[in-house]
């Protein structure tokens, strides 16, 4: 399963998987803005010009339309529209004065040869010009194909730099086997606002706890892993089932700086759970398969724009 291998770009990173997975994104987030890559981009002129008509019928509770603003978007190979609507206020009181804060939807419909994209969020209303930012950021990327330049790889894009102030972005990728159907992975990378709990402090409070069904838990492997160059921690698990057959649950997460912001957190997640399958994967051949994914794994050159 991996002697053939491609190489994929997912946020600021690569990783190796074998040349016969299915892989598909996630939505992609970055800065408070989700962002999906849809379908084949046919007929563009005509979803922008359906979207707008759609929201210019929106009414809001006084009767007026919701939609507020509409701004085209155009650079090299990409074309959209970026609208703005819902606008709404908040109000609350902080010792005794009365504070207002407001904000609505952005939400970009972006054209390229190779895809479509869709950017939405509810941002307050100093953080508007996100979707816009973002947008005039964002570069079509052939399926497959890994960037030179600095950047944040999604689903068919990069999203370029200059990065907005305190920018946090995350993207997870899934990916399954067709010759093993009960086989599949993702791997993720995060920059939550706050830490999560390390993986083998986790797993450690639930050591000893079985789910039901489940006759035994043997531990493959367990401690920290550096993937090159990235402090990590690992944790590889079988599982008997009541019909004989295992499930493989093996887990691996970066222990990077754990200050909110300052790097991303890394996870990858293969699990293979063969029950009521006639055959499942060796534990040999699902160790070598996590092995040659998880060693994989590294920055990719230029992501970062030089400071």
């Amino acid at each position: 399963m991996v002697d053939d291998s491609r190489t994929i770009c997912i946020g600021r990173y690569l990783f190796d998987l074998p040349s016969n997975a299915r892989v598909s994104f996630g939505t992609a987030w970055i800065a408070g803005v989700d962002i999906r890559t849809v379908g084949a981009p046919e007929a563009a002129e005509n979803r922008f010009a359906a979207r707008e008509q759609e929201l210019r019928r929106e009414v809001g509770q006084a009767g007026a339309p919701t939609l507020v603003s509409v701004e085209p978007i155009e650079h090299d190979q990409l074309r959209g529209i970026v609208f703005g609507y819902g606008k709404k206020s908040i109000h609350w009181y902080e010792n005794g004065q009365k504070v207002t804060a407001g904000g609505m939807t952005m939400e970009a419909i972006l054209h390229s040869r190779e895809a479509e994209y869709v950017l939405r969020g509810e941002l307050d209303e100093k953080y508007l010009h996100h979707v816009s930012d973002i947008s005039r950021r964002l570069t079509p990327r052939v399926a497959g194909e890994v960037p030179a330049g600095p950047g944040f790889c999604i689903d068919r894009g990069l999203v370029g730099e200059p990065s907005l102030p305190d920018e946090r972005e995350s993207v997870t990728l899934f990916f399954g086997f067709p010759q093993q159907p009960g086989l599949e992975g993702k791997f993720a990378t995060t920059m939550p606002a706050q830490a999560p709990e390390p993986l083998l402090s986790r797993m450690g409070r639930k050591e000893g706890i079985a789910s039901a069904g489940r006759a035994r838990i043997t531990t493959l492997r367990e401690g920290e892993k550096t993937v090159n160059g990235i402090a990590g921690e690992e944790v590889l698990e079988s599982y008997a089932e009541r019909d004989g057959t295992r499930t493989h649950l093996f887990s691996w997460e970066a222990t990077v700086d754990r200050a909110p912001g300052n790097a991303p957190t890394l996870s990858l997640e293969l699990e293979f759970n063969g029950e009521g399958t006639a055959s499942s994967l060796s534990e040999q051949d699902a160790l070598l398969l996590w092995d040659a994914i998880l060693e994989s794994i590294q920055p990719r050159p230029g992501a970062y724009q030089s400071r």
